[in-house]
């Protein structure tokens, strides 16, 4: 409801669009009432499974988990959250059945895959790599279409046959609706002009991010389309918030 002046803008990430089908009666909608003014990052996803799980990639992975259904775990950072859209894609895509924990955030999350309590994640670089590294978890395959600079050997999941797999978390700049394409141009190439610079590219790198800086029109175009994968994940698993 802010003044569409250019002055007052959302950064908004995944829960913006989520929450449109997650959340009753909620008061906006991420497309009527905003403005796209930039796709600023995106995150990957891996799929990543505790040492004493018996599988050193997908197939083996798929494999264990149709033999054993709903014996084993996948931890989140809480419920409607991206690691929890992506482990309900998985799980439909793959024909498998394992179980949701939600934690109070991503380091219960991470504490409890450490411990063995959950035995599957699908999270972040940062959640990831360093206990990746340290041999105390075992990566084997990465969310996006393409692969991530952050696991270059991980093969995604369409290069592994689940065609049309892709999914992250993502950060990005709107504006109330009503403001001007004039404003959303200024704001979008002084967006694109500090994103250009290395400080900010490499401070984004270290949090696990790759950074987009998309025009408003494709960062439109991207909002509609997660409202619409959003919905189909949470209407197909039945996903209630907490």
């Amino acid at each position: 409801k802010a003044a569409p002046d250019g002055y007052t803008l959302l950064v908004a990430a995944p829960a913006f669009t989520t929450n449109m089908s997650l959340v009753k009666n909620i008061p906006y909608d991420a497309v009527k009432d905003f403005v796209a003014v930039s796709w600023l990052t995106d995150q990957p996803l891996f799929v990543t499974v505790h040492p004493s799980v018996p599988a050193t990639n997908i197939p083996e992975l798929i494999a264990l988990l149709k033999a054993n259904p709903d014996k084993y775990n996948y931890g989140t950072s809480g419920t409607g959250g991206p690691q929890h859209l992506f482990g309900e894609m998985f799980k439909t895509a793959t024909g498998t059945r394992i179980t949701h924990v939600p934690n109070k955030g991503a380091a219960p999350a991470s504490t409890a895959l450490l411990a063995g309590e959950t035995q599957i994640s699908f999270s972040t670089p940062t959640n990831t790599f360093p206990l990746v590294r340290a041999g105390k978890l075992r990566a084997l395959a990465v969310s996006t279409a393409k692969r991530s600079v952050f696991g270059p050997d991980l093969a995604t999941m369409g290069e592994l046959g689940f065609s049309g797999f892709n999914y992250s978390s993502w950060i990005g700049v709107l504006a109330p609706a009503g403001t001007s394409r004039e404003i959303v141009r200024r704001l979008y190439e002084a967006i694109a002009k500090v994103l250009s610079e290395k400080e900010i590219h490499d401070k984004f790198f270290t949090q696990g991010m790759d950074v987009i800086g998309s025009t408003p029109e494709a960062f439109a175009e991207f909002i509609k389309a997660d409202v619409a994968r959003s919905a189909k994940i949470v209407k197909d698993n039945a996903i209630q918030p907490e």
